[in-house]
Formats: structure tokens, sequence, C-alpha cells
């Protein structure tokens, strides 16, 4: 190494929100100053050290590795406890090892005991291979032999020896030169070798202002606070040149720098998969195990499936015997194996797992070995697509469980390979474009609603992420504000600058990594507090070099429904498969085709209902098309398919050779599968080959394209297809191939929605109260629309009741055998599980509550408390009892205290007191005798309780009033996604709740009318401006409109609201009677005069001319009801 110094401390944005320092930047900034080597020491983590390997060696630099740790040291002799800064860096093999099990250390120290450090008896233990820097002195502290820095540097000298440095940081405060000397005259008493850094944390003075900002933005202050932690403006990556200047008179400091780097050697290499042992029989290989397994598996599958006939069967097996082939070359044989092992034990455990999810359902080992549950011969699908000779990649099968019982799947993996050979991905938040604008703009202390502006000026695009300089540089509104306003230009200066850096570590969702051996041994973990299973500190991208296999266990919910709702018809002694059910369902493609598709999976969006309307499926074909198009950019196929699906527009192919590969789909490309084979077919492609020019198009990877393409035109010649026509057809499969989705991932999920949606058909009772026990846990405001889906298919939700309410919601048999949904009682709001349960065991044991006395002498007081006894009197559940709800949740204080009397001492024989219904009466004081509630309160209270409304709706008698004016309905908002289309809806006040954003205040809306429920957040100024009385309980109509927001994305935005009373009253002066026939006028006129006078004049209007009557009248229903059968009306109108 020629140079004169080295970087060996430096921060990354892997230390989160302490450094803005990208790990691309930081090392071309080493590249640029012709730097031999760079260290990466971030705080207590090692989470961007292979990213940092491999990338460094990529720009012929070379990678440092190491940690800033917190280390606690506990003096007993000196009753003496602090926190020191080490920077530890790694020296070999063993270096790696120990530092990756002292940060590990830290984080389950922060899980388990909520400190984050290790103890100095830790770093002593675990100090083989590391090489470290101390500087920790206490300036204000004069250096002796009995102080405790020098106890401390003492202690460390006797372990590290010569792999101990004194670090020298100069950042021209007066403490700092003081300990500068410290350390200086600590040098030379324990003769310790000295060596400078500059503890980097941002990349040039110029990011000065944004370092500060990420470090508001860590401690949630702004930088008015005077008493926050602010960068050192010194802590930049200083050149060698500044650095020579600054030390140099410190020669032997400097040269240090560059015998570290010599001194540390290790380099995290990439590693082949390594999978955990199977125990396999002594007598078979894995390779022997696997065809064993699979050919006995297919034999099962086909024996189960009478469809495949017997001249299809060799078909099925020389499928088979090439996919064993390509797997057990590549060596994935065992992967497999693991793979279908804890799913067949998930199944046998009757845990459910989903059909196949991903490029994995392409596979017929995969099917032969109970992995998935979809054929992929019937469907098409292809295994190069999953797995491939020529792409060198990991298989990775994405498992879908019943998300309830997902974690005893993993459970079972951790128990049969070992807890410390199992853990979970990490997974890292970044500062992305409008959340970064948010929190700059916060820091800064600007307006919120202002910022929040200027960040909705950029597209909320996931599928099309741009950063923040796109769009400074190519829109024209961001332009204009940048250059008239100095707060927006300092606010996109900074957010460009933080944009992308690592916002928060967590865990990956489903992510799961199998080793052979302690996962520690190969990556060092992470631990979340929200879960017992460590976490690797590298993310996905990187444990593959590492040779951590990634196995995906996802939790879906609707699988648990199914799972449910097929329990649900069992207790009418019918049981389900969903496997064997018909897939060719006639009123299943009804339901489907009417866009009755609430509850179904991936299709109950509102605009995906309308599509279904319009494509009117009918085979299962047409379900896994409509899955794959209904995304940006395929979307815009979606009428070209339903046209050419009615004979509505002409079907035409690319070639004809096609035809046949493209009949399914109308000619359409839609799935990658098509795209490979249309590479087979007209240029004579292995399928491996094609799926290479799949992902090269998808990919737009130009420099693989072109070879590709070359190749094709030159196998189109063996079809006869001359060059023009294969460029032609080659280009037209790349723009099928830009957003072809995988047939494999659709056809899986297209299953699971048929699945659903043949439950809803044939047993809605059952499903949608599934459906309805998932939402327990979630917002309530999903009952709403799902009751009137209910209703709308002609069942009934009926109330919670204490003698009939299991503790979820549950199917219940009417007296005319018909079956309706009956509430539940641990869905009612501060009901919980364990009080739920309590009371149905008791009714169970002892028989039904008696009356309102009878139930309070049954229940112990220790589970109940007065708020839930509200709650459950505001749900109706002693409806059946003769008082009024008024009475008994008035009362609940004098009822608890029957339950606590009773149960005090264990007096039993006070309960008998209850068995007899006479003995009442002694009682009946406890009760105070109230009026009803109003309707309305008796609704609202009904709603805070459960959710919903069941009694009644509270807008019957306001509708009935304005029966003749023509408002819309919350589901219209749905159905009409129509730019500057108004709505007027009737709405029902269920919660209002204010919230302040910076200076800005928000009043949030939950309102409900007869079809569903509206959630609106409204500016306060407008609410205060038209001197709105927000009331609970009250009616009010609501103007909202849809506009076009600037990202193309329709908005409902909020115009007005007024209590319905005050339209009552007086929202019209005139009528205006709209004629489409000028002949009955006189007839008109003369039943006008039958008419009470009033103060409301009457007009009338012909092809927008007025004719005024000189009538006024008194009554809106009598006009009504006189024109009823008047011909000639067009419609009659409430003028202003």
């Amino acid at each position: 190494m020629v140079n004169q110094f080295v970087h060996l401390k430096t921060k990354s944005h892997y230390s989160i929100l302490e450094s803005s320092i990208k790990v691309d930047d930081l090392i071309d900034r080493a590249v640029e100053d012709n730097m031999p080597a760079i260290a990466l020491t971030d705080t207590n983590n090692l989470f961007g050290a292979m990213e940092f390997t491999k990338k460094a060696l990529e720009k012929k630099i070379k990678p440092i590795l190491g940690a800033n740790i917190l280390v606690e040291w506990y003096e007993k002799s000196h009753n003496f406890k602090a926190l020191y800064n080490i920077t530890c860096l790694i020296m070999n093999e063993q270096g790696w090892q120990n530092l990756s099990i002292l940060v590990s250390a830290i984080y389950k120290n922060l899980q388990e005991n909520k400190y984050k450090f290790v103890s100095l008896e830790d770093l002593i233990k675990y100090n083989e291979g590391l090489l470290i820097l101390y500087d920790d002195v206490d300036a204000n502290i004069p250096l002796h032999k009995d102080s405790i820095f020098y106890i401390l540097a003492k202690k460390l000298k006797s372990v590290f020896g010569d792999r101990m440095y004194l670090n020298i940081f100069k950042n021209h405060k007066d403490h700092q030169s003081i300990k500068v000397k410290n350390l200086l005259e600590l040098s030379i008493k324990l003769d310790l070798s000295l060596v400078c850094t500059n503890e980097v944390s941002f990349l040039n003075k110029e990011m000065l202002d944004a370092q500060d900002c990420l470090m508001c933005i860590d401690q949630s202050t702004t930088i008015t606070d005077s008493k926050r932690k602010k960068p050192i403006a010194e802590c930049y990556f200083k050149n060698t040149k500044e650095m020579l200047l600054l030390f140099n008179d410190m020669k032997e400091a400097l040269i240090n720098t560059v015998n570290i780097a010599k001194r540390c050697n290790f380099l995290l290499k990439d590693s082949k998969p390594k999978l955990p042992n199977i125990n396999v029989s002594k007598n078979l290989t894995e390779s022997e195990l696997i065809h064993k397994m699979s050919h006995n598996g297919l034999k099962k599958r086909i024996k189960s499936n009478t469809k495949i006939c017997e001249l299809n069967n060799s078909e099925y097996f020389k499928r088979l015997d090439y996919e064993l082939e390509v797997i057990n070359d590549m060596g994935y044989a065992g992967y497999f194996l693991i793979v279908s092992d804890f799913i067949t034990w998930a199944k046998n455990n009757n845990i459910p797992v989903g059909p196949g999810r991903g490029s994995g359902a392409g596979s017929i080992v995969a099917w032969a070995l109970n992995i998935t549950d979809i054929d992929p011969i019937k469907y098409g699908l292809l295994f190069e697509r999953f797995l491939n000779p020529s792409r060198i990649s990991l298989p990775d099968f994405d498992i879908d469980f019943c998300k309830h019982r997902r974690e005893e799947v993993i459970d079972y993996v951790r128990n049969k390979y070992g807890k410390d050979k199992v853990a979970q991905i990490i997974t890292f938040g970044s500062l992305q474009a409008r959340a970064v604008i948010r929190d700059v703009g916060r820091v800064l202390g600007f307006n919120y609603g202002r910022v929040d502006k200027i960040a909705k000026l950029i597209p909320n695009n996931p599928g099309a992420i741009k950063s923040l300089k796109h769009y400074v540089e190519n829109d024209s509104i961001i332009k204009n504000l940048i250059n008239e306003d100095d707060e927006v230009r300092k606010i996109f200066d900074i957010s460009i600058k933080l944009e992308g850096l690592n916002r928060n570590a967590s865990t990956h969702a489903a992510g799961l990594v199998i080793s052979n051996s302690p996962i520690v041994n190969d990556v060092p973990l992470y631990y979340d507090a929200k879960s017992s299973i460590p976490v690797s500190q590298f993310n996905m991208k990187y444990l593959e070099n590492i040779g951590l296999i990634k196995f995906d266990f996802l939790g879906l919910e609707t699988l648990s429904v199914l799972d449910a709702t097929l329990k649900l018809i069992k207790k009418r002694d019918i049981n389900i498969n969903l496997n064997d059910i018909n897939l060719n369902d006639k009123r299943t493609y009804a339901t489907l085709s009417l866009g009755n598709t609430l509850g179904v999976f991936q299709l109950e969006s509102v605009p995906m209902r309308q599509v279904l309307k319009q494509l009117k499926p009918d085979r299962i074909e047409d379900i896994i098309a409509v899955v794959a198009l209904y995304r940006p950019g395929p979307m815009e196929q979606i009428p070209s398919y339903i046209n050419r699906k009615h004979k509505l527009e002409s079907t035409s192919y690319p070639h004809p050779l096609l035809e046949k590969l493209l009949l399914e789909t109308h000619g359409i490309m839609i799935y990658q599968e098509q795209v490979m084979e249309a590479a087979r077919i007209i240029a004579g492609f292995s399928l491996a080959k094609a799926d290479l020019l799949r992902r090269a198009m998808g990919k737009k990877i130009k420099s693989e394209m072109q070879d590709l393409k070359k190749s094709f035109i030159e196998g189109s010649k063996k079809n006869n297809i001359p060059a023009d026509s294969a460029k032609k057809i080659f280009s037209d499969i790349e723009k099928f191939a830009g957003y072809g989705f995988n047939k494999s991932h659709a056809a899986a999920y297209a299953i699971i929605s048929y699945q659903t949606a043949w439950c809803k058909t044939h047993y809605p009772a059952e499903f949608f109260t599934a459906l309805l026990n998932s939402e327990i846990n979630n917002s309530s405001t999903k009952y709403i629309p799902l009751k009137a889906e209910i209703e709308k298919l002609g069942l009934t939700i009926l109330k919670s009741d204490i003698n009939k309410s299991d503790i979820y919601f549950s199917v219940e048999k009417l007296n005319n055998d018909c079956l309706a949904i009956r509430s539940g009682l641990a869905n009612i709001k501060n009901i919980g599980f364990e009080l739920a349960k309590y009371i149905v065991i008791e009714r169970e044991k002892k028989g039904e509550y008696k009356s309102i006395f009878n139930f309070f002498s049954r229940l112990d007081p220790s589970i109940i408390n007065k708020r839930q006894i509200e709650f459950l009197v505001m749900a109706g559940v002693f409806d059946d009892f003769k008082y009024e709800r008024s009475s008994i949740f008035s009362s609940s204080s004098n009822l608890l205290l029957i339950s606590q009397n009773i149960h005090k001492d264990g007096l039993a024989n006070q309960k008998a007191l209850f068995s007899d219904h006479n003995s009442e009466e002694n009682f009946k004081h406890l009760i105070e005798i109230n009026k009803p509630w109003e309707k309305n309160k008796t609704c609202i209270n009904e709603y805070l309780a459960l959710g919903f409304l069941v009694s009644r709706n509270p807008l019957l008698d306001d509708l009935k009033f304005f029966k003749s004016f023509n408002f819309s309905y919350s589901s219209d908002i749905e159905d009409n996604n129509i730019n500057g289309k108004e709505y007027d809806i009737l709405v029902f006040l269920v919660g209002y709740e204010q919230k302040s954003i910076g200076n800005t205040m928000f009043v949030d809306l939950l309102l409900i009318d007869s079809k569903g429920f509206l959630n609106i957040r409204v500016f306060k100024e407008k609410i205060d401006e038209k001197s709105i009385n927000l009331e609970i309980g009250k009616t009010y109509v609501i103007s909202l409109i849809h506009a076009l927001g600037r990202d193309g994305r329709m908005r409902l935005r909020f115009k007005t609201i007024i209590e319905a009373d005050k339209l009552k009253n007086s929202f019209f002066k005139h009528f205006m009677i709209h004629l489409d026939n000028i002949d009955f006028i006189d007839d008109i006129k003369e039943k006008l005069l039958e008419l009470e006078e009033g103060n409301k004049k009457v007009l009338i209007n012909y092809k927008d001319i007025e004719i005024c009557c000189g009538l006024s009248i008194s009554s809106e229903v009598n006009l009504h009801n006189i024109m009823r059968n008047i011909k000639g009306i067009k419609n009659i109108e409430k003028i202003m």
C-alpha cells in the first residue's frame, strides 16, 4: 500500500439515522482519494458487511470490517460502572466469528434486558481475531495510575496486546485537545501505539445541514431544540491531504492507519448453499429419496385424478424425470425434501396450506411431493420459470399457511433442525420521497399543512418510483415552487440528500433461513422486540451470497376463512374438500359475473367488480387471466380481452404458429410462460434459454437482449420466417414481456379466488360467519359493508344475545329452517375472549340465564367490570329480559354489586335465591327504571358496541322525509369513479376525532349510511366556517366530489356538510315541476289549486321555459301525492 492514510472509523446509513452515507458513496469517495482500503465501523451492527465487501472489491478497494460497540465495565474494587465506545476491527475468520457473537449479544440484551451493550467480560472472552481502537477517556479527569480510564486501558492491553491502539481524533475543540493530551500520555505510560481517525458520519462539508436534520429525525425533535445532539462539523470524509495536514505532528499515527489495514485480512466470501442435514435412510441418498418420493407421489396424484388418462401418464412421468435430473444436477434435492417435509407435516396436522404461490407451482416434482396442489401440465405451467440450469439462482418456494397457525409450522421447523439453526430475515425501511419531505419539513419547523401539500406533489406510485431529483428536474410545478420559495428549496435540497437512507430495521414478514450449523457462524443476529426468533443482520439479497437459502412462510387470512367456513359446514354433516370442488360450477360463475365479490380473494375491490361484470367469466382460465391482468400496465389489455371473449373485437395473433399457444387468452400474451413458449415455437429456443429471454425482456437488460435477438432471428429461419417478420414478432413479444405475469402464481391464486367464490355462493351463511370472525381483531368498520352484502343475499344478522350468542359469530337455524348469522359476544367491544368464553361455558353447564339477576348471580365478578357490563347492554344482549337498555345501563354498578356480594366468602347458598323467579321481587329495587333511550342514542350505542347496527336503521325517518331527494349512497362512490362526479349522501355520524398535525387541525369523520360507511378527513376550518355543530348520533347530508389528482388517481374530496334538520326547515324555496309533455299542463294547474297555500312557490318548466303558476303551497308530501298519477311530469325538483 503506497497511500499514507486509511480511514478506519466510518459509519454508513446502516448506523440508522446516525450517518447519511450510503455504502456506494463511501466507497466512491475512497476511490476518488486513491485510498487502497477503507473500514466500515457501524454502530453495534454488521448490517452492511456483505454489501460493503462486495462493492469495495468491485472497485478494487480492500474492505476492512468492524463495528463501533458499546461496552459496559463494572469495576467492583472501585464500585464503578460505566459505558465505553470501543471500535473493533476484524483481522481474520476468528475475529469475524467473535464480533458476530458480540453484536448479536447486544441485540439479545436489548430484547431481553432492555440495554444495548455487552460487558467487558464478553469483549475479553471473544477478543481473538479482533483489533481494537480505544479513545474513550474523560477530558475532565487528570491521567494517573488510579484513574478509571488508565485502569481500563491497562486491562485491555493485557488482553489485546499489540492489537490495541489508542485512537486520536481532532476536532478543534478545547476539551478534545485535553483528551488528545491524555491519550498521548497514556500511550507513553502503557507503551500503546497511536492511530488517527476522523469518525466519518457524513460525506462532505455540504452535507452538514442534512446530517443535522437526520439526527433530528432520530431524536424526534427540531433544529430549534438547543438541547438536541448535534453533528460534529469535522466528522465528514476528509481526504488524505486534509488528514496529513491535521496530523502533521503525528506521523506514526498516520502510518499506523496503513499498518492496521495490512493486518486486517478477513474477507466475506460467497458460499455454496448450506442446507440442513436431512435424516434419510442409510441406504438412500437425497437424490434417490426424492426420486422415490416424487414417483410415488405422482402415482397417487394421477390415481385420484380420473381426468388424467392413460395416454397422458407418460407425459407426466417424462416431465417428472426431467425435473428431477435438473434438481439433482443443481444440488437442490435437499431443498425440495425440506419444503415437502414441513408442508406435509402442516397438512397432516390440519393446518391449511395454499395450493401454491409464485413460480414454484410450475414444478411437477413440487406437485408430486405435496408442496403444491395445482397440476402444472393441466394449466400449462413451466418448470423453467422456477428453476433453470441456464440461470443459476436458488430455488424459492413461497408458501401460504393459515395465518393463525403459521407459527406452529415455524416452531416445527425450529424444533426439527435446531433453534440456533433457524432465523428470520432483516429488512430495512428507508426514507422514501414523500416521507422524507414530511420528516425534513417537520424538523425544520415548517407548517405541517404546507409541507403535506408539498409532499403530495410527489406521485404516490409504488410500482414506478422515481427520485426526488427527477421531479425537481422535470416537474414544472415543483420547479416553480423551488424558484419562488426559499423554504421549499431548502426542503427539497435536504430531502434529496437524505432520500433512500435507512430509517429503521425490522423483520421480513415471511422469510426464514435454515442452516446446517448455528446461524451466528455465518451471519450476526438481530433481535426484534416483537419476536422470540432471531433475525439475520443481512437482508435477503446478501444472505444468498453466504449460502443461506430463504424459505417463505406466509400467513394468508383467506386460508383461515376457508378453513373456518368448512368447519361450520361440517356441523351440518357435510364434508367438503375444496381441492375436489367442480371448477365449472355455473352458480359460482354467476356470482362472479354479477360482481358480487365482496369477501372473495383478490376479486373484491370495486374496480375489479366492474371488470368482472363486463367480463362475465365462465371458466377458471378467465379468473387466472384477470388475476394476471389487473395490474398497472397489463390493465390496458383488459378491455381487449373482454371484447375478444365476447366476439366484439376480432382476435389476431403475432404469427399463425402462436395461435394454439394464445388461443386461451384470445391472442393476448398475458403470461411470462407464453413469452417463453413463443420463443420455443418461433425460434426453437430451449425453455431454459427462453427463460433467459423472458428475464432480459422483463428487466430490459439490453446487453443480453441484443445477443438473444440475433439468436431468435437466426432460429426463426428454421420455420421459414423471414428476418423482418422475425424482428416484428420479437418486438411484439418484447412488448408483452414488459408486463407479463407469472402464470404459475396467477393460476394458484385464481384457484383460491374460485374457492372463496364457491363457498360464498353455496354456503353464504357459513362463509360470512367465518369472514366476520376474521375481522374481530381488526377495525370494525369492515362490518358495515359486510352486513350490507349479507343482507343483499337475503341473509339476516341477528343481534348478540346473552342466551343465544356463541363466543364468536355463529350460524343459527331459524324456525323456518332458514339460516341466519348470530352476532357473538367476543366481537362486542371491550368484552374479549375470556369473558365471552366464561359466559358461554356457564350457560352450557347450568342452562340459560333466566333473568338479569340470575345472570349476575352466576357471574364471577373478578372477570367483569362496569364498562364491560355497559357494552353488553349497549349491544342489546339483555333485550329478552323485561328491562329497558337505559335502565340496565344506569344500574350496572348495582348489578355488579349483586355478583360481588354473592361470591364474597363463597356464599353459594345465596345463589339459590335466584333459582326461584318470584324471589327476584326482592331485588327489583336495584334496577333504576328509566325511559327508553331515544332511537338515535340506541343506534349510536349499538354501533359503538358492535361496529354495526342490528335493531334499526337510524336514517329511516329522514329517508322517508327526503324520499324525493336524489341522494347518493356510499356504494355509489365505489361504482361511479368519475372525475367531477358529485355526491350528496344522507349519513349518520357515529364518531369524529379532532387531530392536529403541526399547526393544522383536522377532523376525522366516521359516517354510516344505508349501504355502507364513509371515513372522511376534513380541515377543521371548513367545519368552522360553516358553523357546523358535530354531534354523534345526528343525521347530516355530506357533499363530496371525485377529482383527479396530480398523480392521475381519483380522489374523493370534501365539499360541505349540513345538518339534516336544517335542510328540512330551509333547504329550498320553490318547487320546479319539469314536464316532458306540455299537453297536460292544465290538469297540473287544476290539481295544484287543491293544495293548501303556503310559502313554497310552484314553477313549471318545459324545455327550459319557466311558467309561473302564481301559486304557493305548504306541503311537499301533498304535492308528491297529488301529482303521482298525473301524466306529462318528468320530475319535481326543489330549488334553492
